[in-house]
């Protein structure tokens, strides 16, 4: 408490109350002529407990009706006030910071009307839950990870300080972080612990709330504006970071939450496996269809005449184990549960855009998604993440800022003068370090926007370690200074770079963004989604789907195949020659090196069984991704390479060579990368 003004001997509380106007006013007269009516506020949310002794004797919260809005000598009567006040505010919550005047009675400071209502329930008691960001500014920019690790890490969250929060024994359960998702719906995310009644080690003061809680004591949950549970019942404040959830609804909430991470004594002690595990299962022994009458009949047969036999002969019926799903058939499982996810979640993507950045997620170490705003890049990649059973502390989503000119501002710097290494705000040297220490686990780390600033820059030091085959790993410091530096166990001067990191990008290309550089071309796969129709918009639907379960590092690590040597037929090794040779005779450049022809034939090596790609439209792709994306500039620089004729046909080097090794290819999609580039040469002098 404070101490106000000692002439009226004003003491004041910490944090905001929630309560409602009770019935009843009292005449006060402030002076000669003048008169006013004391109201009364009734709190249902919990109060400091100094002010609690007091409310035991008898005291109740009061101020003045001049305070809300109404003038002196308003009303000629009680009668009239109260009237007044039971139809304007009898039906209102309103948040108030409490006071204690003159050791006598309670009055309301800072009073704010939040809304009217029907549904204020008097003899429940409301909890306060914290409330970080909004709707159309989201804490750390809807990067609802980071908002993990902070929790995780016991760092302090911002936009919550004394002056909205009482002091109370009260028990603190719930934490909400308010955004939206990627259709643009309000949302939000809620953690509470998930044994203890409360988060542990709660402090909230002048830098923000800090709260405690271990992994995998962490349950989450969404919940959408719009859910009737929270209309009819939760008071959510319009002027403070704040929530009001009823007691009793507070157990209905609980009952929704799902566990961050499954605790390993959970799985020993439960002997029967949880539906989601025994449905995959059951598709995994039956050839992985949707459904299971689609098993073979032979099958169906087969079971009932052994049973036959064995009871003619009197010999027991021996149970045969199916036998273990083949590394093919765990892939293709995986690939159709990301299919069937991006439906279920009400995605438009097409299929075959969903095998390639497979294909290309597990063949390479950097996979850059290009296209148009709005069609689905970053959501591609949590669906990924999604369908991979990732928990949200194990994708990274890094919105790029112009101001990034090194790898400082993505990962951090050194404080040599307090020997301190302070991380950076994206929390990308968390993620690195708990995978390092997790290489069973899988990570996705996704640069959003990418080229919003020079990615040569910012991303420097990744371009060096991501092509290393042995020991890759990002130096955070000078090694010889670790010893020195006091929090060296949670930051390393180096991180170990392994292969169960996938990292990502998006970019749009637009007058606000930079151009690639070869070094980064080089090194990523660039697919640019395809656009569907907006008529197939209105045959989707959207639902909520259960978590999947994870697939761990050695899994997927059994589906990568790398021969170490390149695995190419001479014709199309002949034809990446002609290409480069063509890009090289006028000096124009962007050629294609050995790394790009390496990871072609990796590329290629990766194409899963039942695809709808096979190799001939998988080569197309990667002419695609990695040549055609160095044919840029201007027409005089390449339009020798492709252009438009006066018939409006496809003419130019490229197309020749293409045309000529068309038993290797039918080129479908280069030739139609080609014929708009050649478009974008002729209407602007110039093609990106």
């Amino acid at each position: 408490m404070n101490n106000g003004n000692e002439k009226n001997h004003l003491l004041q509380g910490d944090g905001r109350v929630l309560g409602y106007v009770s019935k009843g006013v009292k005449i006060s007269r402030p002076g000669e002529g003048k008169t006013d009516y004391r109201f009364f506020m009734e709190p249902l949310s919990p109060i400091p407990p100094e002010f609690q002794k007091a409310r035991e004797r008898g005291y109740g919260f009061t101020g003045f009706m001049n305070e809300l809005g109404y003038p002196i000598n308003a009303f000629p009567n009680e009668e009239a006030a109260e009237a007044e006040l039971e139809k304007t505010f009898g039906n209102a919550f309103f948040l108030f910071t409490p006071g204690l005047k003159n050791d006598k009675y309670f009055v309301v400071t800072d009073l704010v009307k939040e809304y009217g209502t029907t549904y204020i329930n008097k003899e429940e008691a409301y909890l306060p839950i914290p409330v970080f960001g909004t709707w159309d500014k989201p804490m750390f920019d809807g990067d609802m990870d980071k908002l993990i690790a902070h929790l995780l890490a016991g760092k302090p969250l911002p936009g919550l300080g004394k002056k909205h929060w009482v002091r109370t024994e009260v028990p603190q359960m719930l934490v909400i972080h308010a955004g939206k998702d990627d259709s643009g719906k309000q949302r939000f995310l809620c953690l509470m612990p998930r044994k203890d009644k409360a988060f542990k080690d709660m402090h909230i003061g002048q830098g923000g709330a800090y709260f405690h809680v271990k992994k995998d004591n962490l349950t989450w949950a969404f919940f959408y504006a719009d859910d009737p549970l929270l209309v009819e019942n939760v008071v959510r404040c319009h002027h403070d970071p704040l929530w009001f959830v009823p007691e009793s609804v507070m157990h209905v909430l609980k009952e929704q939450f799902v566990p961050l991470v499954e605790e390993e004594e959970d799985k020993a002690e439960k002997p029967v496996l949880s539906q989601q595990v025994l449905d995959q299962t059951v598709r995994d022994m039956m050839g992985f269809a949707d459904d299971l009458d689609m098993a073979p009949a032979e099958e169906k047969k087969e079971t009932p005449k052994k049973a036959k036999a064995s009871e003619k002969s009197g010999a027991p019926v021996k149970e045969t184990k199916p036998a273990a799903p083949t590394v093919e058939e765990k892939e293709k499982a995986f690939i159709q549960c990301f299919i069937r996810r991006g439906r279920q979640r009400g995605f438009l993507y097409d299929e075959r855009d969903l095998y390639n950045f497979h294909i290309s997620a597990k063949s390479s170490r950097l996979v850059i998604l290009a296209g148009r705003s709005g069609t689905g890049k970053s959501g591609l990649v949590r669906l990924y993440g999604e369908a991979l059973g990732l928990t949200p502390s194990q994708v990274a989503f890094l919105p790029v800022r112009p101001s990034w000119m090194d790898d400082g501002d993505i990962l951090g710097y050194l404080d040599r003068n307090r020997m301190l290494y302070f991380p950076s705000d994206t929390g990308l040297a968390e993620l690195l370090v708990e995978a390092s220490r997790h290489p069973e686990k899988m990570y996705i780390v996704c640069f959003d926007e990418m080229n919003l600033a020079r990615a040569e820059y910012y991303f420097a030091q990744f371009i060096s370690v991501l092509e290393k085959k042995e020991n890759p790993a990002l130096q955070l410091y000078n090694p010889s200074l670790e010893e020195r530096v006091y929090n060296h166990s949670d930051y390393p001067a180096r991180i170990p770079l392994m292969d169960n990191v996938l990292f990502m990008g998006t970019v749009n290309v637009d007058e606000s963004t930079y151009h690639f550089s070869d070094k980064i071309l080089d090194r990523a796969n660039v697919i640019t989604l395809h656009q569907r129709k907006f008529s197939d918009m209105a045959r989707l639907t959207r639902r909520e789907v259960a978590p999947e379960v994870e697939v761990s590092a050695d899994e997927y690590r059994q589906f990568r195949k790398d021969e170490g040597v390149v695995t190419l037929s001479d014709e199309e090794l002949h034809l990446l020659d002609d290409l480069n040779a063509a890009l090289d005779e006028r000096g124009t450049s962007g050629g294609i090196g050995y790394r790009v022809v390496s990871d072609m034939s990796r590329y290629l090596a990766n194409i899963p069984s039942g695809s709808p790609m096979n190799r001939k439209e998988a080569l197309d792709m990667q002419i695609v991704q990695r040549v055609l994306t160095k044919v840029r500039g201007s027409r005089e620089q390449i339009g020798y390479l492709t252009s438009l004729n006066e018939e409006n046909k496809l003419i130019g080097r490229f197309p020749e060579l293409l045309k000529k090794y068309s038993q290797v290819s039918a080129f479908t999609e280069s030739l139609r990368v080609l014929e708009r580039k050649a478009k974008e040469l002729r209407t602007y002098d110039y093609t990106l």
